[in-house]
C-alpha cells in the first residue's frame, strides 16, 4: 500500500495549508469563511470524530437543521476538493479529518512531552522541545468567526498552555545555565502574561546569574510596581525571598560534571594505585600541560580504585611539604598526593626527592606528584639522582568525541558540531581549560539554542534579544508561499545562495512554473524585510538565529525530504552532501558520500567511526582512530560490513 504524504495545516496564526503535493493552498480557493471555520474546527481534532450536531451549532446555530446539512456537506466537499485529498470521513455519526499534520495538534504533544520531562528532571529535554514548539507559534489562533465562543476557547486553550510551556522551560534553562534562552524565554511568558510570578523569577535569576544583579532587582521592583497599580496586591514570598536572596548576593555553586575522557590515563592510574604493594614507596609523575587536567585525573583515579589518599598542601614557608609530612600522612594513607611542582626551583625538587629516598620502607605506600609536561624531564632527573623508581602517567590531549562527550557534561545538552569546533580550538583539546571555558560562555551568556544542537552565540552579539526570534516569525506569518520556500532552502544549505542555486533546489512539482525571476523578486523581498543579506558570494541570513527560526519552524518530514533533495542535487559542492545525508536520516549514504571523496574524509582531524560506520562492531575495533594512524577508509567500511558503491 502506498504511503501518501499527509496534509499540512498551520492553524497558529493566519491559515496556512499545503497539500500532499507541497502546493500551497491560496485562501481564495476554499470561496467562504464557513468552509475555512469547518476545516479549523476539524483540524483542532485531528483524527478524532466531531459530531454533525456540533458542528451545526458551532457554524451554522441560526439555519434550519436541514440547510444547515446541505451546507455542511458542501463545505465538507469544497475542502476534499481543494485539499485534492479524500481526508475528510464519516465517522461514528460525525466527520473526521485524517492523514493530516496540525501545528496545534504537534504543539499540544510537544507540550505533553516537555511536562514530563520537568517531572523528571531532564531540563535540556524540557527546553530544547519548548524550543521546538514555540517556533511554530506564529500567532494566536485565529478564525473567520473570531468571536465565535469555539474560537475564543481554542484561542485561550492554546495561549494558556503556551504560557505554562514557556514557564517550565525557562525554570529548567535557569537550572542548566543556559542563561540566554532563560531570558528570552521568560520574557516570551512576561509579554503573553504580564504578572506571571515564576516568568518573573526567572528573569531575575538568569540576569543574576550573569551577574548583573541591579537588573534583576530592577525587574523585582518593576514587577512589583505594576502588581500594586494593576491588582493592588504585592508579588508572591516566593517572588520577595528570591530579592532577598540577590540583595544578600548569595551565589549558587556551579554545576560539577563528573569525570568525561582521559579513560585511558585514569586507568593507567587506577592500575598503578591498586596494582602489587612494594616494599618501600611508589613514587608517581602525573603530568601534562597546563589545564589539561592533572589534578581531577588523579582525584577521579582514586574514586575509582576506592583508595584513601592524603592531600598535602604546601605551607606558606615552603613550596612544598617537608620530609616528615610525608611520612606522617603515608603512615596513615596508602596513597599521598603532594601539591603539583610547576612552581617549585630545581633545589626544592632535589630536595623533596632526597626527602623521598631517606623514608623509611612503608609497605605500599605511593606518592603521587603532579608535574608539568615542561618540568618533567628536570624533576625525573632530579627523582633519579635519587635513586627512585618513578612511574610516568602522562595527559593526552581530548579526542573530538571526549571533547564532545566533556561539553555535553557540562552543559547538559545536544552540541552542534559548530560549539565542538569551537571548544577544540580554545582549549587545544585540554580538559581543564575546555571546562573552564565552557563555564565562561554559560556565565556570559553565549550559550544558545538552535535546531542543530547547542551553539556559541558570536562575541558582537552576547546581549540578549528574544525579538529576533519574534520578528523572524512575524516575518513568516507574512511571507507568500514562495517565499516561505525560499527562505527554507536557504536556512538549510547554510551558505550563500543565488536565485539559480535556488531555484534549482525548490520542489518543482509544487512550484511547476516558477522561473529564476520569480526566485530573484522573492530573494529580495527577504533582503527588504531584513532577513537576508547580499554578499559577494549571494544572499544569506543576516542573523543566525533568524536561519535557526526558519529551520525550526520547519516539520521534521519536510525537513528531512528537503535535506535528501539537497544531498541528492548537483549544484551543491559535494563536501556538503555527506551533511546533509545525515541530516536526512540516511547515515549508510553519507559514510558512502565520504569513501566516493576520501580527501575531504582525511580532512578531519580524526575519523569518529561510532558516527559514519553504524554498522561497526565497536567491542572488535576502536571507534575512534587517529588520521596518522588510521587504515584507508574503504578498508574500514569494508571490515564494518558497509555496502559500498561500486
Amino acid at each position: 500500500m502506498m504511503v501518501v504524504e499527509p496534509v499540512e495545516i498551520r492553524l497558529l496564526g493566519s491559515l496556512k495549508v499545503r497539500r500532499s503535493d507541497n502546493s500551497a493552498v491560496n485562501v481564495t480557493e476554499w470561496r467562504t469563511g464557513k468552509t475555512v471555520d469547518l476545516l479549523r474546527l476539524l483540524a483542532l481534532n485531528v483524527d478524532q470524530p466531531v459530531r454533525v450536531d456540533y458542528l451545526l451549532d458551532k457554524l451554522w446555530p441560526n439555519v434550519e437543521e436541514s440547510k444547515g446539512r446541505a451546507s455542511l456537506r458542501t463545505a465538507a466537499s469544497q475542502i476534499r476538493r481543494t485539499l485534492q485529498s479524500d481526508c475528510i470521513e464519516r465517522r461514528m455519526g460525525g466527520l473526521a479529518l485524517t492523514n493530516a499534520w496540525v501545528d496545534v495538534a504537534a504543539f499540544s504533544d510537544l507540550a505533553v512531552e516537555a511536562r514530563a520531562y520537568q517531572r523528571s528532571g531532564d531540563h535540556a529535554k524540557v527546553v530544547c522541545l519548548t524550543r521546538e514548539a514555540e517556533a511554530m507559534y506564529l500567532g494566536d489562533f485565529e478564525a473567520y468567526d473570531g468571536d465565535s465562543d469555539w474560537a475564543q476557547a481554542a484561542r485561550e486553550s492554546i495561549a494558556t498552555r503556551r504560557v505554562a510551556l514557556l514557564t517550565d522551560a525557562v525554570e529548567s534553562a535557569v537550572e542548566l545555565g543556559w542563561l540566554r534562552d532563560a531570558i528570552d524565554l521568560a520574557s516570551l511568558v512576561i509579554d503573553a502574561d504580564p504578572y506571571s510570578d515564576r516568568g518573573h523569577r526567572g528573569l531575575m535569576r538568569a540576569y543574576a546569574g550573569l551577574g548583573e544583579t541591579d537588573r534583576a532587582l530592577r525587574v523585582f521592583a518593576d514587577f512589583r510596581k505594576l502588581l500594586d497599580r494593576d491588582l493592588a496586591i504585592a508579588p508572591s514570598a516566593q517572588t520577595q525571598a528570591l530579592q532577598m536572596t540577590l540583595l544578600t548576593d548569595i551565589t549558587e555553586p556551579p554545576r560539577t560534571a563528573g569525570w568525561v575522557g582521559h579513560e585511558a590515563d585514569r586507568a593507567a592510574v587506577v592500575d598503578l594505585i591498586s596494582g602489587p604493594k612494594l616494599h618501600g614507596v611508589r613514587v608517581m609523575c602525573v603530568t601534562g600541560e597546563p589545564g589539561s587536567g592533572r589534578d581531577t585525573l588523579i582525584d577521579a583515579a582514586l574514586d575509582q580504585a576506592a583508595v584513601p589518599a592524603q592531600h598535602l598542601h604546601p605551607r606558606s614557608s615552603a613550596p612544598l611539604p617537608s620530609t616528615s609530612e610525608i611520612a606522617a600522612a603515608a603512615d596513615r594513607s596508602r596513597v599521598v598526593v603532594l601539591p603539583d611542582l610547576d612552581r617549585c626551583d630545581d633545589a626544592a625538587v632535589a630536595e623533596l626527592a632526597n626527602g623521598l629516598a631517606g623514608l623509611r620502607p612503608v609497605e605500599g605506600a605511593t606518592v603521587i606528584l603532579p608535574v608539568q609536561a615542561t618540568d618533567l624531564e628536570a624533576v625525573l632527573m632530579e627523582l633519579k639522582a635519587a635513586r627512585l623508581d618513578v612511574d610516568v602517567v602522562q595527559l593526552h590531549e581530548l579526542s573530538r568525541p571526549e571533547m564532545e562527550r566533556l561539553a555535553g557534561a557540562v552543559l547538559c545538552g545536544p552540541l552542534s558540531p559548530g560549539l565542538v569546533d569551537s571548544l577544540m580550538s580554545v582549549s587545544g583539546g585540554l580538559s581543564r581549560r575546555a571546562t573552564a571555558e565552557l563555564r565562561r560562555w554559560l556565565g556570559t551568556g553565549r550559550i544558545v539554542w538552535t535546531p542543530t544542537g547547542l551553539d556559541l552565540a558570536p562575541l558582537h552579539d552576547q546581549t540578549s534579544n528574544p525579538d529576533i526570534d519574534k520578528l523572524m516569525r512575524r516575518i513568516l506569518e507574512r511571507l507568500c508561499p514562495l517565499g516561505v520556500d525560499v527562505a527554507s532552502v536557504v536556512a538549510l544549505i547554510d551558505r550563500p545562495a543565488t536565485a539559480q542555486l535556488v531555484l534549482g533546489l525548490l520542489d518543482r512539482i509544487a512550484w511547476p512554473d516558477v522561473t529564476e525571476a520569480d526566485v530573484d523578486l522573492a530573494l529580495d523581498q527577504l533582503a527588504d524585510l531584513s532577513v537576508l543579506r547580499l554578499g559577494a558570494d549571494g544572499y544569506e541570513f543576516k542573523h543566525e538565529r533568524m536561519r535557526a527560526t526558519t529551520e525550526a519552524w520547519l516539520r521534521h518530514g519536510v525537513r528531512r525530504r528537503l535535506h535528501r533533495r539537497l544531498a541528492t542535487s548537483p549544484l551543491l559542492p559535494k563536501d556538503d552532501r555527506a551533511s546533509h545525508w545525515v541530516k536526512a536520516g540516511d547515515p549508510v549514504r553519507a559514510t558512502q558520500c565520504e569513501v566516493a571523496d576520501p580527501a575531504a574524509a582525511r580532512k578531519r582531524e580524526e575519523y569518529d567511526l561510532s558516527f559514519w560506520l553504524p554498522f561497526a562492531d565497536r567491542d572488535r575495533r576502536p571507534v575512534t582512530t587517529p588520521v596518522a594512524q588510521a587504515p584507508a577508509p574503504v578498508q574500514e567500511l569494508q571490515l564494518a560490513g558497509v555496502a559500498l558503491p561500486a
